[in-house]
């Protein structure tokens, strides 16, 4: 009897034990809450900030010395993008537009990034250093695609009913894609142009030239991409959860 009674006390205390490392352990791999800083380092070491062109503005352009395991991933700050991350309790912004672009000169309660250093939210801007490997991606999602299944992939892609195209009729020998705007449309002829925007002068060069022309707005040549980042972003900061903007999204509706 005495000896059940032994090895009664003998595996509650055992399980007690148990319970109190596991805790323990559960407690000790806890990830560290990061800095805007530590995530700015770590994505340098796969997308460097030097690859930016010379007339952008990039990196930590908001910190605020909060700390946090949430990022939200967007195209745009505004200010639905922050009531998204108040909602969430997120303090970390990956914003593909810097939030911040020309000097400026005062800011007031109602701006922008007056309301991100309101509620300790903090930016991180890569904008053109990243460009070479959205263009990558939107290639090779594209590639080998005629023009109507270009047009139902991007749809499907970005949520979108109704996609800008110029000289569709042309004939397509190569796809050239450019995410946003900056690009130098005068080199092609008899291509499928994939870009933002363009203006009215260029989209007339480029008609003349045999080009088909499609147009997804600036900010949604961009946003097609996300989903590919945040997948990347899984895999270099594996301590955060990364979520996609549901509140970001292009000025320009096509009614």
């Amino acid at each position: 009897m005495a000896d059940n009674r032994f090895l009664y006390i003998f595996n509650i205390y055992g399980l007690i034990f148990f319970i109190y490392v596991s805790r323990f352990n559960t407690l000790k791999v806890k990830p560290q809450l990061m800095l805007i800083t530590d995530i700015e380092d770590k994505i340098n070491q796969i997308y460097p900030l030097s690859g930016a062109q010379e007339w952008d503005n990039v990196g930590v352009l908001v910190d605020t010395g909060s700390s946090s395991n949430k990022v939200l991933l967007t195209i745009d700050v505004t200010e639905l993008v922050i009531d998204e991350c108040n909602r969430l309790g997120i303090k970390h912004i990956i914003s593909y537009h810097p939030v911040i672009f020309s000097g400026v000169k005062k800011l007031l309660k109602n701006d922008i990034v007056t309301k991100l250093i309101k509620f300790d939210i903090n930016v991180f801007c890569p904008h053109t250093s990243w460009d070479e490997e959205m263009n990558r991606y939107l290639f090779c999602l594209l590639d080998n695609q005629n023009v109507e299944q270009v047009f139902d992939t991007l749809k499907n892609k970005i949520g979108l009913k109704h996609i800008r195209v110029a000289n569709m009729s042309a004939g397509r020998k190569s796809l050239v894609v450019g995410v946003g705007s900056a690009f130098k449309y005068h080199e092609y002829k008899n291509s499928l142009i994939v870009t933002g925007e363009m203006s009215h002068h260029c989209l007339l060069h480029s008609i003349r030239h045999n080009n088909t022309v499609i147009l997804l707005e600036h900010s949604n040549s961009e946003r097609v991409v996300l989903p590919y980042f945040k997948d990347k972003l899984e895999k270099i900061l594996p301590e955060c959860d990364i979520f996609i903007s549901k509140n970001d999204k292009d000025p320009i509706d096509i009614l």
